[in-house]
């Protein structure tokens, strides 16, 4: 059954290669990447590889560090509309949870980021959506394709950000052996991202059609002994492709927050086997991790990013896209994406 399409009308990115989406989708192409040694070792004492933005103070807190990349990507969204449209625009705002694992509050970080951006933002205008990974950043988008449809506004701004490359979620990925070393292949580089869409009902000039959605959870989960079938991922998946009114078939290439671990690679693999229904050549798998490390919350708005930046630039493998990010709860979520 298919529903109303919702347009991405512009976008907006940052990350160590790239301030702006077309340079740092440009750098994505090109296989640039910037992976060096961050000012932390592991227990080995061996230095721990990331990828951060060098632009940024190395003092600089978590939130600090998201904050700034946050600042950047918003200016680049808003970069033709001018940034004091900001200050009237419904912003719904994935990120990381607090070092209590507690959902931040919008009046702890609303002044920093007003003040970064010059622009006074009015806190009725922007939700908080904590979710852990990537998973937040695309239920940030299902929250606001429902209040889009209520018609109060014709536009409202999703964004995400977060930063891996500090201290305590160094720690985190350590103690879960999800950091890649040297005694550990089957991890994640961190990074640091943020990135941000401006989304309408109405086609206006869009740059991309987000044409279905589709949530679901997955019971197999790497703190757990299930089995992995990839139901989470398939259902997801196969909601979003039956309001699309399209089959798996009709995919030309895939985005994924996956980030180096195998436990992601397997479920793409069981994504594509369970719901190809006819011989189709391939289906290419596009992940920004490879030259971003893992960032985290924005990786699956970074994905989207990448794949309409494919289709403004013709270079994607095709038309239509699908993106799949989850979380180590277990939420999975998917996107069919189609150039406009």
């Amino acid at each position: 059954m298919t529903v109303a399409s919702m347009y991405i009308n512009t976008m907006g990115m940052a990350c160590p290669i790239g301030l702006n989406w077309q340079a740092a989708c440009a750098a994505i192409r090109t296989g640039t990447s910037l992976f060096q040694e961050l000012p932390y070792l592991d227990n080995d004492g061996e230095p721990i590889t990331g990828s951060r933005l060098s632009l940024l103070d190395e003092n600089y807190t978590r939130t600090q560090r998201w904050c700034a990349l946050l600042s950047y990507a918003i200016i680049d969204a808003f970069s033709k509309k001018g940034i004091k449209k900001l200050a009237d625009t419904p912003v719904f705002l994935a990120l990381p949870t607090d070092s209590q694992g507690k959902p931040l509050e919008v009046a702890s970080i609303l002044p920093l980021l007003s003040e970064i951006v010059r622009t006074n933002l009015n806190s009725r205008n922007v939700q908080i959506v904590a979710g852990e990974g990537a998973y937040g950043g695309y239920d940030a988008i299902g929250l606001a394709r429902e209040y889009l449809q209520k018609g109060s506004h014709s536009e409202c701004l999703v964004a995400a950000a977060d930063s891996l490359v500090t201290a305590s979620p160094l720690l985190d990925l350590y103690k879960k052996h999800r950091l890649l070393t040297d005694n550990n292949s089957d991890g994640v580089i961190p990074g640091e991202a943020a990135a941000c869409l401006a989304l309408s009902m109405q086609n206006s000039s869009a740059m991309a059609v987000i044409r279905g959605m589709g949530f679901a959870n997955e019971p197999a989960l790497l703190s757990n002994d299930i089995p992995l079938r990839g139901t989470g991922v398939t259902e997801a998946a196969r909601n979003a492709l039956n309001e699309a009114g399209l089959a798996m078939h009709d995919i030309d290439f895939r985005l994924s927050d996956a980030a180096g671990e195998s436990y992601a690679f397997k479920e793409q693999s069981l994504l594509v086997s369970r719901l190809l229904r006819k011989r189709k050549e391939e289906v290419p798998l596009w992940l920004c991790a490879e030259h971003l490390g893992d960032t985290g919350t924005p990786a699956g708005l970074c994905g989207l990013i990448s794949g309409i930046a494919g289709f403004a630039k013709d270079y994607a493998p095709g038309a239509r896209a699908i993106g799949t990010v989850g979380n180590l709860c277990g939420q999975r979520a998917a996107i069919v994406l189609d150039k406009q």
